[in-house]
C-alpha cells in the first residue's frame, strides 16, 4: 500500500510540472495575440494544476507503484 505523504508528494510534483508545462505552452499561443495577458497564462496554468491534482487522486499515477519502498533523497519518480 502507497502511503499518503508518498502519494501527495508524488502528486504535487506531477501538478507543478503540469501547470508549469500550460504556461510555457501559452506565453508563445498568446504572443500571437499581441499582448501576453499574463494572469490569463497564469489562470490557465493554475487550471491545468488543480485537474492533475484531481485526475491523480481519482485515476492514480503510474509513478507511485504499491509495495515499493521510496528511496529518501534520490527524487525519481520516473521509474
Amino acid at each position: 500500500m502507497v502511503d499518503g505523504r508518498t502519494f501527495i508528494r508524488a502528486a504535487v510534483i506531477r501538478a507543478i510540472h503540469t501547470m508549469l508545462q500550460t504556461m510555457i505552452a501559452m506565453i508563445p499561443a498568446a504572443a500571437g495575440v499581441r499582448a501576453i495577458n499574463l494572469l490569463g497564462v497564469f489562470g490557465t496554468g493554475v487550471l491545468a494544476g488543480v485537474v492533475s491534482l484531481l485526475k491523480s487522486t481519482l485515476i492514480g499515477m503510474p509513478e507511485v507503484v504499491p509495495g515499493e519502498d521510496e528511496d529518501e533523497g534520490e527524487g525519481d519518480w520516473e521509474r
